[in-house]
């Protein structure tokens, strides 16, 4: 098949499904999509991802982002991971520092070594957990 321009549509078609698992321990949550982490804690996010050819390995090039926010609308990012060639996202202290406990909107963006971006976790719920000591 061709497109408008006369060019030829990739003959593979990734459909990407991924799974954050389902961990707990005092400081990180994760059921479903949902995140939630302790304000203030470190937490190592491992993205997994599966292609319809199967296991997908990330090429050295390729770029996996998340993106936290209030809310959709904003603008503002409460904090933004990129990591290139690694599933594994490093949340640091600092991340969530300054935050208000509360709901907040995540996704995870892949970013091939072709250019092709997808949206492999679509807006789903990050929440910043209450914290004794600070």
């Amino acid at each position: 098949p061709q497109d408008s321009s006369g060019g030829n549509f990739p003959k593979i078609i990734y459909i990407f499904k991924f799974s954050i698992g389902k961990e707990e321990n005092e400081m990180l949550y994760i059921e479903g999509n949902t995140i939630r982490l302790t304000r203030g804690d470190t937490a190592y996010l491992h993205i997994p991802l599966t292609s319809n050819e199967g296991a997908y390995e990330m090429d050295p090039d390729d770029t996996l982002t998340l993106s936290v926010k209030k809310s959709i609308r904003d603008t503002d990012y409460i904090f933004q991971k990129v990591i290139k060639g690694s599933d594994v996202f490093h949340i640091e202290p600092s991340d969530t520092a300054d935050s208000s406990f509360g709901k907040y909107t995540y996704d995870v963006q892949l970013q091939n070594s072709n250019g092709d971006i997808f949206t492999v976790i679509p807006p789903s719920t990050f929440e910043v957990l209450v914290e004794v000591t600070c």
